[in-house]
């Protein structure tokens, strides 16, 4: 019988896309080793990825806000789905719905935050700043599988490829699943202001729940040099294109540093703040800092960014710092651990 793992995680218009991309990476992973893999969300929204993946997924009804009532019911999913594991993946998960859960089945939580132990399977932290020795004393002598740092960080396949292709005179904009401070259509409206960048095509990622969508269409109307982007099934076709990036904080900061693309990153929420500032102290890219902070912040994108199409010399060294980063394996790491775990 295949080892059958679960995935318990939300994507709307409160909630980043971000967690169900990184849950769909790991579940491809674990289908290619053998594995069984079946999604559980709480309402019918991004379902589309998962359909595009042939990912099978079960809509359970209840409040992506109150995981504590859903306990019951995630209860007998596991034991009528016969789940060796549930992967969870999300910020509503506290103590208390993960250890009823995991008495029920192996638990693996993918914990942003390092704020508490829990008495689980397995905790994902893949975050690069070096907070390891911390997470490592919580889960001394405990039973709890760690999986921490950067080789585990959980990229799709795609970003397994090695290829260098030509750079165009160009800029890749993600600015996430829904823009709340429209930052992509502030970028835009300012960009010809910097003479270096007037000659430059811009891509746009616009994400499902993007507020500005037609807003930024009309600006693409008017100006030929602004391309956008929907439903994207190969960003790394354009991360790998572009001489440089700008990016919200999250996991994409990650697939940027696989392709080598020097980044201009930002924060916008609470999650995502200290992952850029330590990203623009170590010099591994340019932190443009919180959006929620400056009012003019696509003024400080803008000016790093044209920094970065007048200097080669910064470009390569900051394309140098990303690949050394990470090595783009992390879900392969991932999921033989939870295959592993399954055969002891």
């Amino acid at each position: 019988m295949p080892i059958r793992i679960g995935f318990r995680v939300d994507a709307n218009e409160h909630i980043a896309t971000g967690h169900l991309m990184r849950c769909l990476a790991i579940a491809k992973e674990c289908v290619s080793l053998g594995m069984e893999c079946k999604f559980y969300l709480a309402e019918d929204k991004m379902t589309d990825k998962l359909k595009e993946n042939n990912l099978s997924y079960d809509i359970l009804h209840t409040s992506w806000e109150q995981l504590h009532r859903e306990i019951p019911v995630m209860t007998e999913v596991i034991k009528r789905e016969k789940l060796q594991w549930l992967v969870v993946d999300s910020y509503m998960a506290d103590a208390y719905y993960l250890e009823a859960l995991n008495k029920v089945c192996k638990v693996m939580y993918i914990d942003d935050f390092i704020s508490e132990p829990y008495n689980i399977g397995a905790v994902l932290h893949y975050s690069y700043i070096k907070r390891n020795i911390k997470l490592e004393e919580m889960y001394k002598n405990t039973g709890t599988m760690l999986l921490f740092g950067p080789d585990y960080v959980p990229l799709r396949k795609e970003f397994q490829r090695k290829d260098n292709v030509q750079r165009e005179q160009a800029v890749l904009i993600t600015t996430g699943g829904t823009d709340p401070y429209g930052l992509g259509q502030r970028i835009l409206e300012h960009k010809n202001e910097h003479v270096s960048l007037r000659e430059y095509i811009f891509h746009v990622i616009l994400g499902n729940m993007n507020q500005s969508v037609e807003r930024l269409k009309l600006l693409a109307q008017k100006d030929s040099k602004i391309i956008l982007h929907q439903n994207v099934n190969n960003i790394s076709d354009y991360m790998r294109r572009c001489e440089c990036a700008v990016s919200a904080g999250g996991t994409t900061l990650y697939e940027l540093c696989a392709c080598g693309t020097p980044t201009v990153c930002f924060s916008f929420a609470d999650n995502q703040e200290q992952f850029v500032r330590h990203m623009g102290r170590d010099g591994i890219m340019i932190c443009a800092g919180d959006a929620r902070e400056n009012n003019r912040i696509e003024n400080d994108i803008l000016r790093a960014v044209a920094e970065l199409t007048e200097r080669e010399d910064l470009r390569n060294r900051f394309a140098l710092k990303m690949r050394n980063l990470i090595d783009s394996f992390g879900t392969v790491r991932i999921a033989k651990a939870l295959r592993e775990a399954c055969m002891r």
